[in-house]
């Protein structure tokens, strides 16, 4: 679920305002993919998540889960 709150646009917790800062620039295509990853690690789907990741550092976007969320940096 995509959300505003006072920080910013958020999705399923994470604050996207800063994570698109923080990370640099997205490839086209980059954030739906990331977005669509988010869904499959809420929703358990482990496998679709590893999918995901690999057509992300395809695109040269590395996915880092950490106990904070994930965060992501454009190559």
């Amino acid at each position: 679920m995509l959300t505003l709150g006072a920080v910013g646009w958020g999705w399923f917790g994470l604050d996207l305002t800063r994570e698109l800062t923080a990370g640099g620039v997205l490839p086209a295509g980059a954030a739906e993919l990331l977005e669509r990853r988010d869904r499959a690690r809420a929703e358990r789907d482990w496998p679709a998540a590893d999918r995901l990741r690999t057509a992300l550092a395809d695109l040269g976007v590395s996915v880092v889960d950490g106990p904070d969320g994930t965060t992501w940096t454009a190559r």
